[in-house]
C-alpha cells in the first residue's frame, strides 16, 4: 500500500511538471519578436504577482533535493537500554548458575551486553524514522514549490491571453 502511494505521488508531480508548460499562440497574427516582447512582459507581472519564477523555483527544489540529511540521533531511549539490561542480567546470572561461575559478574556482564544490544536496536529504529520523516518534510516542501510554480505559469496566462494570445 504505501509503495503505491509512493508511485501514485511520483506520477502526479510528473504530470504537474508537465502541466506548468506552456504553449502560446499569436492569435492576433503577432509577429515572433512582438511575441518575446510579450512572453517577457508577462514573464515579469508573473513574478511580480506570485514573488518568484520558475528558474528560482527550480534552484530551490534542487537545494531541497540534495540537502544532506540531519545524522541520525546515536542516543537511544533509556527505556530501551534498560530493558535490555535486565534481559541480559538475567540471562547472564542464569548461565553463569548452570557452570558455578560468579553469577554476579555474570550478570553484570550480561545487562552491559543486553543494553548495548537495545540501544543499538532501538538507534536503527530512531535512524530510520528519522530518515522518512525528512523524506516526507523534503517531499512537502517540493510539492509547494511546485505549486508555486503552478501559480506562475497561472499568472503568466492570464497576462498573456489579456495581450491577445492564445496560451494552453
Amino acid at each position: 500500500m504505501k509503495k503505491n502511494i509512493i508511485v501514485i505521488a511520483f506520477s502526479l508531480l510528473a504530470v504537474s511538471a508537465y502541466a506548468n508548460k506552456q504553449y502560446v499562440f499569436p492569435a492576433k497574427d503577432q509577429t515572433p519578436d512582438q511575441q518575446t516582447l510579450d512572453e517577457k512582459a508577462c514573464d515579469g507581472w508573473a513574478k511580480d504577482q506570485v514573488g518568484t519564477s520558475p528558474a528560482e523555483i527550480d534552484t530551490q527544489i534542487n537545494a531541497a533535493k540534495s540537502a544532506p540529511q540531519a545524522p541520525a540521533d546515536a542516543q537511544a531511549s533509556a527505556g530501551a537500554g534498560g530493558s535490555g539490561a535486565v534481559r541480559g542480567a538475567i540471562v547472564g546470572s542464569a548461565i553463569a548458575g548452570g557452570t558455578d561461575n560468579n553469577r554476579t559478574e555474570a550478570a553484570a556482564v550480561g545487562a552491559v551486553l543486553g543494553a548495548a544490544r537495545a540501544n543499538r536496536r532501538s538507534g536503527q529504529a530512531n535512524a530510520q524514522a528519522q530518515t522518512q520523516a525528512q523524506t516526507a518534510t523534503t517531499q512537502a516542501q517540493v510539492d509547494t514549490l511546485e505549486a508555486k510554480k503552478g501559480e506562475f505559469y497561472k499568472a503568466r496566462g492570464i497576462c498573456l491571453t489579456g495581450k491577445g494570445y492564445t496560451v494552453n
